[in-house]
């Protein structure tokens, strides 16, 4: 583990001063657009007392994306995560979050509001501390990695679009992915976690255990979607994927989609996408239930 500042900037191949020139004009590293919220069941722009809402993204550039580039291939893709986070994780893609609840019954899902600008610089210099890096360490990390956005819920948060945020955000969420866990116990529940995307699933109803998942994020000072808490039997869509008792398919999104309106391209996306649910619905399931 990166005790020192010092082997931190070696490992960035940049010294002291360039970092800390960097964090003292950090407003100059980072660039601003929007896009706007629309409504999965209206397909409306989403507004609120008549404001359309907005997401923002705060990507990198220059040397901070450099170092930030950095920072996620040498040091934090190499911190060991619980099994159950598929997201942000390399060798995992949408499909394999979803394949793992293949064969259940019930299914319970639930989504963050606004995950990264909620998740703050205190809570990710928490977490860095907790996995092993030292005061100084932890701090410069914390410092290149998190910035003041229009819709941080608090003084510094993840930024949308920089490298090293998804990484980040499943290192802070990880203690309440455990203590989620606890509350799951040895129930046979299957739980995984694309990003902001929490789903539980089992071959028995566990309706009972929904309410206490529910509190355990609230206390940790985030916030669950209402219209995408759902609780289901049989099927759902799971990250983009229909996945029923025995077999896995695209949504219709994909399936519905005229091809004369497609370009090449899309098609053959399309195509490859297909055949990628096939080849995983395939294959037996992994057991998902725990982090021993």
């Amino acid at each position: 583990m990166i005790k020192t500042l010092n082997h931190l900037c070696n490992l960035l191949d940049y010294d002291k001063t360039q970092i800390f020139e960097i964090l003292e004009n950090i407003d100059h590293y980072y660039y601003e657009f929007s896009e706007i919220k629309y409504s999965s069941k209206t397909g409306l722009p989403k507004t609120i007392d008549g404001v359309t809402q907005k997401r923002f993204y705060n990507p990198s550039r220059k040397a901070l994306k450099d170092i930030q580039n950095k920072l996620q291939n040498k040091v934090l893709s190499r911190i060991e995560l619980i099994p159950n986070i598929k997201g942000g994780v390399k060798g995992y893609g949408n499909v394999d979050n979803a394949r793992v609840h293949k064969g259940n019954v019930y299914r319970f899902q639930t989504d963050l509001t606004n995950f990264f600008p909620s998740v703050s610089d205190c809570m990710v210099y928490n977490a860095l501390r907790q996995k092993g890096f030292s005061k100084q360490v932890a701090d410069a990390i914390t410092k290149l990695t998190t910035f003041r956005t229009k819709d941080s819920w608090n003084e510094k948060s993840l930024p949308q679009g920089a490298p090293t945020s998804p990484t980040l955000s499943n290192i802070v969420f990880e203690k309440i992915d455990k203590q989620i866990l606890e509350i799951i116990g040895n129930d046979n529940i299957t739980y995984s976690r694309w990003i902001d995307d929490l789903t539980f699933s089992s071959k028995e109803d566990f309706r009972d255990k929904c309410l206490p998942i529910l509190q355990c994020i609230s206390k940790n000072g985030l916030k669950v979607s209402k219209p995408k808490t759902t609780y289901r039997k049989n099927k759902s869509v799971i990250t983009g994927v229909i996945v029923g008792l025995s077999t896995m398919k695209v949504t219709e999104k994909f399936r519905g989609k005229d091809e004369s309106k497609m370009s090449p391209k899309q098609i053959q996306g399309r195509n490859t996408y297909r055949e990628q649910i096939f080849k995983k619905d395939k294959q037996k399931p992994v057991a998902n239930n725990g982090y021993k």
